[in-house]
């Protein structure tokens, strides 16, 4: 849903909106809407969201993954296929992970497992550079890398559910 080099309400307008019907889905991971988060959440995706959810007799299938509800960090997998009015519900049992507030287009591809850039504690506890787990403590302006670079989330806590689909369509 959000990102800051690829805007999910330009790729739908400019791309999934010119698509002719033909098996197409587009997968969005929602910010973490857990209710404790709210307040330090920008709503300006919200109305995209809104939209999305509102449009009916789309020409391609979508599935949102967001929380339950948003006392819980459990997310679900909201879908609409292709054409349809209803809106489907399937329980994943993932949750968030703690301190995570969303996804990045970097992290889609990557399992929590990766060994550069996954939630690999193991290794970074052996002293491997493990570039999702970086957590940069100092003074502002002395590293070479802009610190918002590392706080760019690099897995896909979700992972588990993407390869399921993948591999279930194979």
């Amino acid at each position: 849903m959000v990102d800051s080099t690829v805007l999910a309400p330009s790729l739908v307008t400019h791309l999934y909106n010119q698509l002719k019907p033909n098996g197409h889905e587009l997968v969005l991971f929602d910010v973490n809407r857990f209710a404790a988060l709210g307040p330090f959440i920008k709503d300006r995706h919200d109305a995209f969201l809104s939209s999305l959810k509102g449009e009916t007799g789309l020409p391609y299938a979508w599935t949102l993954v967001t929380n339950q509800t948003p006392d819980t960090l459990r997310v679900v997998a909201e879908t609409r296929a292709a054409g349809s009015d209803a809106i489907t519900q399937e329980s994943l049992d993932i949750e968030w992970p703690r301190g995570i507030y969303s996804l990045s287009h970097v992290a889609i591809p990557f399992s929590p497992d990766d060994p550069l850039y996954g939630d690999r504690e193991d290794l970074k506890k052996k002293g491997f550079f493990v570039l999702g787990m970086v957590e940069p403590r100092g003074e502002k302006g002395v590293l070479e890398v802009p610190v918002d670079q590392f706080m760019r989330l690099r897995y896909n806590p979700f992972f588990s559910y993407m390869e399921r689909r993948i591999v279930e369509s194979l």
